[in-house]
């Protein structure tokens, strides 16, 4: 192999104008001026202190429509009566309103719900579209989404196992939300009634079917292994099964805690409730007069307030 020399062209290559040299000068490296930065140094914030005498003023109004006027000033009636039967539901993962689709409602089909009580669990089941052209029956039937036919292919029995069955199952979960943030409001004969709402759940489609599914063909070594588990939760210290407890401690007594949480829930039984919907139910007119103040609890409200105290906490 030949190994031939040749000159360095970069270091050749003619200079342009702006070409000062090998050496940087130490003047033009350094700013024109004190470019502002994050400092170190730690301020402490001041309070602003308000003068209740002479405070400052207040923000301008936006202009005043003159179009824009006051048609009506109605009475508001507040009752915390209906505040444990009230909630909000929310389904953030679902881009339409909750509604039985087309082929399911010609069949008959609607949404149910059941509730655990004891622990505020709410699950709402909405029938899906099994029809042909959205729908895998083979795949559903293998998920053990729906009941098959027959069991073992004895079809003399006909043992149906307790599956999903054709519907999506919505699971709650609870948000925390602060008392007095939210009221359920119905204007009636010129007043406004308003209930206070303190629980919101907000729902999430459940994939339990793929734990049955998983549970059903998994090896009975594993089987066994949750059964011991499960034994293990039974016999949990009554300290730590207590309510009160809210689990702060060791990371174990949290684990604990949670799995004492978790064994009262799979323990407590479902109860059945009626799905109702839409202004022509008899059923929904009856729960939108039951919002309605009695004329019995319609008294006036002493504000003990002042002016100027209202006004001093808008300023801070």
């Amino acid at each position: 192999m030949d190994v031939e020399m040749v000159a360095d062209s970069i270091l050749d290559s003619p200079k342009g104008s702006e070409y000062g040299g090998d050496v940087i000068p130490a003047d033009s490296a350094l700013p024109p001026h004190d470019a502002p930065g994050p400092s170190s140094t730690f301020i402490p914030p001041t309070e602003t202190y308000l003068d209740p005498v002479n405070p400052p003023p207040s923000p301008p109004l936006p202009p005043f429509d003159e179009d824009d006027e006051v048609v009506a000033r109605l009475p508001v009636y507040i009752s915390p009566s209906l505040a444990q039967n009230l909630a909000i539901f929310q389904y953030p993962l679902q881009h339409r309103s909750l509604r039985v689709p087309t082929w399911a409602a010609d069949r008959g089909k609607r949404i149910t719900s059941r509730v655990k009580e004891g622990v505020g669990r709410v699950e709402v089941e909405v029938p899906v579209d099994a029809n042909a052209g959205v729908w895998r029956d083979e795949r559903a039937r293998e998920l053990a989404f729906v009941p098959a036919n027959t069991v073992n292919g004895e079809e003399g029995k006909k043992k149906k196992e307790i599956q999903w069955g054709d519907k999506m199952r919505l699971r709650s979960e609870v948000v925390p939300t602060k008392e007095g943030t939210y009221f359920s409001g119905i204007v009636h004969e010129g007043a406004l009634h308003l209930h206070p709402i303190n629980r919101m759940l907000q729902f999430r489609t459940s994939l339990a079917y793929l734990d049955d599914y998983d549970n059903k063909n998994r090896p009975r070594a594993v089987e066994e292994e949750e059964k011991k588990k499960v034994a293990q939760r039974k016999d949990l210290p009554k300290s730590l099964d207590d309510p009160n407890n809210d689990g702060s401690g060791s990371i174990k007594d949290f684990r604990t805690k949670m799995w004492s949480m978790q064994a009262r829930e799979d323990e407590e039984k479902w109860v059945p409730y009626e799905w109702n919907e839409g202004a022509e139910n008899e059923a929904v007119t009856e729960s939108l007069e039951n919002l309605l103040v009695h004329q019995d609890r319609r008294g006036m409200l002493d504000c003990k307030m002042r002016g100027l105290d209202y006004l001093d906490r808008h300023h801070r």
